[in-house]
């Protein structure tokens, strides 16, 4: 297997694991295992300034997270900050950060970016959080979807409505492309 050009044994899986990597993990058996260890990988993969410096940031003060940026300019503001693989732009939704939320989406930060968990995006946090000066700042974003539904279909008007968010709610119905009768999993409408 090695001497064929094709094989790549500086490849990562989901978990940031190499092949030399599973093949000394005790738990794993397999053939190849043996050949990956006589001709180990050159390096493993480096951990992202970014995410390493911020894992913390679910806990981290707007400020905090605006000088790192500031200091920053050229970070990776689409890196995944936490285990439910949640953007930093998702984390400000919900925490209700407006100037790290601009900040971010100057940086073009993905809007469309989802949590891995459950698929909500900023503007179901928000919305859900009740966060109506973040959902305005969303909807003034040309690339967000307003009738993105998550794992359950559940669209950012289905969280502010389930969640009695009485001032988002208006807010969302008065936008041109939202879909009323978008429907959850078990059938049901936001209204």
């Amino acid at each position: 297997l090695l001497t064929m050009p094709a094989i790549k044994l500086n490849v990562y899986d989901a978990r940031g694991r190499t092949p030399l990597d599973i093949a000394e993990d005790p738990k794993i058996r397999f053939t190849a295992g043996a050949a990956l260890l006589r001709n180990p990988p050159a390096k493993k993969r480096p951990v992202p300034k970014f995410k390493s410096t911020l894992k913390s940031v679910v806990d981290a003060s707007e400020d905090d997270i605006l000088t790192y940026l500031q200091e920053n300019p050229h970070c990776d503001v689409n890196v995944e900050v936490n285990d439910n693989r949640e953007s930093m732009l998702i984390v400000a939704a919900r925490k209700g950060y407006e100037r790290a939320l601009c900040l971010l989406l100057a940086k073009h930060a993905d809007i469309s970016h989802t949590s891995a968990r459950n698929f909500r995006n900023a503007l179901h946090v928000a919305a859900g959080n009740g966060k109506t000066n973040i959902v305005c700042q969303l909807l003034d974003h040309p690339s967000t979807q307003v009738n993105l539904g998550d794992a359950g279909r559940w669209t950012a008007l289905h969280f502010a409505a389930y969640w009695g968010e009485a001032d988002v709610v208006p807010l969302l119905l008065s936008q041109p492309r939202i879909d009323v009768s978008v429907e959850q999993e078990d059938g049901k409408n936001a209204l």
